[in-house]
This record gives structure tokens, sequence and C-alpha cells, in this order.
């Protein structure tokens, strides 16, 4: 079906005047391979791939080809397969999925199997996580000047020829993904300052890193067990490779023509050769007392030590290096397995007194603002009230260690936190232990491994226009915590819930886009929450509550809508009909507002489903224009008179819109014209003294309507007394003066 944009749609609305509505719907062409345009349309847009913002594109469904499977063309977007499978035919050179020159684009959740390229990056800076990619000849490939990629949390499985694939590509991270059973696991080809760290890498045929013609990368803590080659370097210098275990069925560790890597803190278990070199002279510990490496068959002891191994006492070192040839040893042997120290993230402090803790963190203070003047690499921790945090734009980047925080409020009240990018923590913002009147305002929180935002016995704070995705447990989590406010938030695209209440009370989401996580909302031993005016949209289960069928756990009960007309939500699944309207749906006439109730369970209703996605607008600084539609709307202008929005819309299909005007922004009677045709326009019986509610539909062929408010039929009369009054007065100024000439 052909889909079109609906531009340049005015809908103005005049106290006396004109206000116009207009569409201009552009066609998208269909394509044997599915395609994210880089206009945001899906190609061809029968593909099952769903998307609402254009930010979050989720596949609905399994995808065959039998050629390039997804080739994406827009920046700045998530995919998230949900789960799905997209599957090719095994022929070389086909890519599963295409990422050629994209940047800033997320790849989760999907299981990608028989293509000649699972993955495909070329000049791109992209991040590609949570994936299945099996049964490929090449997994995932970051090919010429694929720089500053994420790859992290993968199962890269079974592929015929290397499971991961860097070339002429610098800067990425290769992080705590599951390389197994392919020919090769990860393989450099002069690529260099990448990082492998985290991962297990377990009976590949060939070799487990192979590092060629590559230098200044870094492999750190890997579990290298049972591959023919744990670790290969050929002409390839200046590496370094520590905190390994390395286990194979043949050689640990194979260097040809590869000098000056540091080698140490690996743990060498019993592999037949634990180490190879062949014309390579490389440094294998790191100094004393940091040490060397473990290996399964030294035979030295430690009766002594000191960096000479002279002195009396052991200090878990052998004595003897480790003789590897005749230009290579380890002088400081472990006499035991190398233990990694408990990584932990470096931390700025916001101090009581206001001092900002080191005094070199780039943080500006201006009185009580706090402002960020470049990224940030390290957790912050605000230990003062009624603060500042602003981010200016900037990020606030960690690196995934377990329980680290972005920003974290503990017992700390009337904190602001905005203008933030927060990413790559555990969780991104927490607030625990009673923090009162704090206020989370439009932060981009993503790709934390843990919960986005995080609230715990605190209560009474506001959380606000954010977006808040792709973080791996919960976006938006409140535990024992009451009485606070969430409201127009994006919240999408988290792999267990977009929002997790738990012992929770009092609190009110409204305006929210929650869309495309694993559960929309999960709900458990809570009751008295309100929801209303929220989207709801493309969630595995729009909401969850363990309680059902489950009779040990009591049920939970929220408010799910405002009362009439007002509304409750938008539910992308509710199938009802609008043909009525009035609180108890038995007047003739749409209102926006289903017919029918939107069950939830037993005992949680929505009696008010919304029949399209609810909009909230600042019109002037005291009003806000609300809108029920089933279009989508953009560009929303208003000057305190007129109003105008564009909206988009699917060729062939009917629109409707109800829009909501305080009376104190505009008040009068409204006629609706489409491309000059005047079209009925209902002014809804549930309009007051102080909102006006108007509904009216239009097709998305239209391409302009125009609406303007009827003139008011009792400004008739005074306004023909004023015209007769003028028409006398100029009358009696006109013949004295005829007189006077005629003299």
């Amino acid at each position: 079906m052909l889909r079109k944009t609906v531009s340049g749609v005015m809908l103005t609305l005049l106290l006396i005047g004109m206000l116009a509505l207009s569409f201009n719907v552009q066609p998208v062409k269909a394509s044997g391979t599915v395609y994210i345009r880089a206009d945001g349309s899906i190609d061809p847009p029968t593909a099952p791939i769903t998307t609402v913002d254009k930010v979050t594109y989720t596949l609905t469904g399994n995808i065959n080809s039998d050629a390039d499977g997804i080739v994406v063309e827009k920046d700045n977007i998530v995919v998230d397969g949900a789960r799905y499978t997209l599957q090719g035919t095994g022929v070389y050179p086909y890519k599963g999925i295409d990422l050629t020159s994209r940047s800033n684009v997320t790849i989760k959740n999907t299981t990608i199997k028989t293509f000649g390229n699972g993955i495909w990056l070329d000049g791109s800076n992209n991040m590609i996580c949570r994936n299945n990619v099996t049964n490929n000849e090449e997994g995932i490939v970051l090919w010429e000047f694929s720089d500053h990629n994420n790859i992290s949390g993968n199962n890269v499985t079974t592929n015929n020829g290397r499971g991961i694939w860097l070339a002429f590509s610098s800067d990425n991270s290769i992080v705590e993904n599951n390389i197994t059973g392919n020919a090769n696991g990860i393989w450099f080809h002069s690529s260099s300052n990448n990082s492998i760290s985290g991962n297990s890498i377990v009976a590949n045929n060939y070799n487990g890193i192979f590092l060629d013609s590559s230098s200044n990368n870094t492999s750190f803590q890997n579990s290298l067990i049972d591959n023919l080659y744990d670790v290969k370097l050929e002409y390839s210098s200046s590496n370094s490779i520590s905190g390994n275990t390395i286990s194979g069925e043949y050689v640990g560790i194979s260097l040809w023509e590869s000098s000056n890597n540091l080698i140490y803190h690996n743990d060498f278990l019993s592999n037949t050769f634990q180490a190879s070199n062949y014309y390579s002279v490389n440094v294998w510990e790191n100094g004393y007392p940091s040490g060397g490496n473990y290996w399964t068959d030294y035979k030295g002891k430690d009766s002594f030590r000191g960096p000479y191994q002279n002195e009396t006492g052991e200090d878990s070192i052998g004595d003897t290096p480790y003789v590897i040839d005749t230009n290579n040893s380890d002088r400081y042997p472990l006499m035991v397995p190398w233990t990694p120290t408990p990584p932990t993230s470096p931390v700025v402090y916001i101090r009581a007194d206001g001092k900002v803790d080191p005094s070199t963190a780039p943080i500006q203070r201006d009185g009580d603002i706090y402002i960020f003047t470049t990224n940030i690499h390290k957790e912050i921790v605000v230990q003062r009230s009624n603060v500042i945090i602003d981010g200016n734009g900037y990020t606030l980047q960690g690196t995934r260690t377990y329980q680290s925080k972005g920003i974290c409020l503990s017992s700390i009240d009337n904190v602001t936190i905005k203008d933030t990018d927060i990413k790559d923590f555990w969780w991104g913002i927490t607030l625990w232990e009673s923090s009162f009147s704090n206020n989370i305002l439009e932060n981009n929180i993503t790709a934390n491994s843990g919960d986005g935002i995080w609230l715990q016995y605190s209560s009474n704070n506001t959380i606000a226009r954010n977006r808040v995705t792709a973080n791996s447990d919960f976006g938006v989590r409140l535990d024992s915590s009451l009485s606070n406010i969430i409201i127009e938030n994006t919240i999408g695209g988290n792999d267990i819930a977009g929002v997790f209440i738990s012992y929770s009370s009092n609190n009110t989401f409204t305006g929210n886009n929650i869309v495309n996580n694993q559960d929309g909302v999960w709900l458990e031993y809570l009751s008295s929450n309100k929801f209303y005016h929220n989207n709801l949209i493309n969630n595995t289960h729009q909401v969850y509550d363990p309680s059902r069928g489950n009779p040990g756990i009591p049920p939970s009960i929220s408010v799910w809508d405002s009362g009439y007309p007002s509304g409750g939500n938008y539910w992308s699944d509710y199938d009802g009909t609008d043909l009525l309207n009035g609180p108890y749906r038995n007047e003739t006439g749409s209102d926006g507002i289903g017919d029918a109730e939107y069950a939830i369970d037993g005992n949680n209703t929505d009696h008010y489903p919304l029949m399209g996605m609810f909009s909230d607008f600042n019109a002037t600084s005291e009003c806000r224009v609300q809108t029920v539609c089933n279009s989508s709307i953009s560009g929303f202008k208003s000057d305190g008179t007129s109003i105008s929005f564009n909206v988009t819309g699917e060729d062939g299909t009917a629109g409707f819109c109800r829009i909501c005007i305080p009376t104190a922004l505009m008040n009068a009677t409204y006629r609706v014209f489409v491309n000059g045709t005047e079209i009925q326009c209902n002014l809804l019986p549930c309009s007051n003294s102080t909102h006006s509610y108007l509904h009216f539909t239009y097709s998305h062929s239209t391409e302009q309507i125009v609406i303007v408010p009827e003139f008011p039929s009792f400004m008739i009369l005074p306004l023909f007394m004023l015209f007769t009054m003028l028409a006398v007065v100029f009358m009696q100024r006109k013949i004295p003066r005829k007189q006077k000439n005629s003299r």
C-alpha cells in the first residue's frame, strides 16, 4: 500500500479569522529488500516492521529474504528485532542488516541467520547489542573506517568464516559477547585501538582471537577456551593482552613476527603449547609487584620476594622466570591464578558544601547550577540539595560496570537533572532513600545494563520529557515510592518493561509514549496509581501483572482513565468502534473515545479508551491544546489566536481529529473546509465554559483543510446599527460641503 506524507496541514483556529489544516502525502516505493529510508519511511510499507516516532523500528514478524535483508539509510534510530528472525538463503555477499555509512544506529534483539554477512558495517558508527548472529558466512563485519562502534551482548555462533571481523577499523569496543563454534572467533586485519573485553570465546575451529597487521589493541578479561589457537598474532605490535583465561586444545598464544606486545595477568591453563614465538620479542609481565602470568606447567618455587627475588619471604611470584624461548621469558610468573580486582567507576561528587570533587572535573559551577563543559566518563553523586545539574547536551557515559550509577541522589531534595545524555551505566539515574521534590527533565537515558531511571523510597518527584530507551531491564522503575508524576516521556525498546512499579501508590503517569517494550507496564503489589492520556503501542504485553493466575500474589488495582470527556489511554491493540458519545456511550455521534471499555484484566479497566494517539501542546504559557488523532501530528504552532500543525497518514484511509481548545485561548463556533468545500465539524456536547471539544473527519488523500470560526449571529444587529450610524454621520458631513460649494 502506498504511503503519503501529509504535509502543510494548517489547522488554524481564530476568534475572528481563519485556521487551516493541509496535507501532503508522499508515496513510498516497494522493493524486495526491506529499506528504512532516510526520511524514516519503511519500504515496502507492508514489511513486518512498525514505527511510531521514526526513531524506534520494531519487527512484528519474521523476515525471509533471498537478497539483502534490511538496508538502513537513516541515522540516529533503533532497530529492535523483538526476538524475531531475519533469514537469508546463505548466498554471499548478501547482508542480513546493511549499515553502510550509518551513524548512531542501534541493532538489537534480532536473530540473523544464513546470509553472506550477518551484520555489515562500512564507514559506520553504531551499537550492535543482544542479537543472535548464526549460520552466516561471516557474522558481524566492520569494514573500512567503521570506527567507534559498540558490539556487546551478542551470541555469535556457528558462522562459517569469522564471528566478528574488523578490517581497517579503529576505536571499537567488543564487549561481553558469546562467540562460539565459528571457524574463527574474532579477526582483526589492519585495525588499531580496539578493545576486546569480557567475551566468552569458546570452541572456534581455528583461532579464538587473531590479530593480523594490527596494533595498539587491548584484549582484557576474556575467556578463551578450546580454540585451536586461543590467541594468534601475525605482524602485529604494541597490543596489550591481559587478564584472560586461556585454556585450549592446542596453542594458548602464538606470535609470528609480532613484537613489543604486552602480555600479563593471563591464566595459561593446560594448553598443549602454552606459548609459541617466531621471530618475535615481547614483554610477558607488568613489572614488580604486579607480576606476569599464571602457567600451569611452571615448576618454580616461591621462597623469595622483591624485584630481584632475593629477599626472604613469599610474594606469590615465582623465584625464577618462566622461559618461553631464548628471547622471551616471564620474569615474574604468578604462583596462583590471577584474580581481577572488582572494577570501580571513578566518581565526581557534588559535595554538601557545593564544591565539585575533584575540582578538575569538567563541571562549571554558577551558584547552585552545575553545568557540564564537555562529555564525562564518571559517575556523579549529588550530596547537596536545591541544585540544578545541567548536562548542557553533553554525554555522561560509563563502562557498564556492575551497579554503577550515572547520577545518584540519596536523601537529597529539590535537585533538577536536565539535558544530559546518560548511557552505558548499570543504572542511568537513581533516586534512593526518601529523595523528595526532584525533577528529571529532558534527558536521553539509553543503553544501560539495568534500569534507565530507578526511584526507591522516594516521593513527590517529577520525571518529564525524557527519552528512556534500550535499557536492559526497565525504563522507569518505582519501588516503594509515592506520589510521583511521570509525564510526557518516551519510554521505548526496554528489554523487560517500559514501566515497572512495585509496592508504590498514588503515582500519576500521563502523556507518555510507552512503545515497543517487552511489557509496557509491569505492576505488582500496588494500588491507586493513575494512568491516563498515555500511548501504549506495540508492547508484547501492554500491561503485565504477575498476580494473574497466581492466587498467592495480591492483584494490583489502578485507575486507567481521567473520566469523561478527558478519556483514558490509547492502546494499539484496541479494536473497538466509535459511533457513540457521552459518559454512558448512549448518544449518537463520534467523540474520539471507544464505545466499549478496554479490559486489562479482572481488576483493571480503561473505561474511556482513546481511538487515536493523544498529544498535548503548549499554545501559550497558560493554555494547552490537546488532540486525539489517528494521524501523526508534527509542527504544532500557536500565536495565541491561531493554531497550526502537520499530520501524516496513509493514502486511502480515513482520518479523524478531536481537538480540545481552552476557551481562554479561543472561543467560537467553527466551520471546516476541505479543498474549499465545507465539511461538517461537530462541537461535542461535552464542551463547557472552559474547553471546546471539536471532532471532524477527513481523507488522508486530502491536501488542504481550512477551519474558520463562524460569524456569531448575535453580532449582526450591533454591527448593522454601527454601520447605519457611520453612514448618517458621513452623509451629514457631506451635505454641508455641497451647500458651500454651491455658493
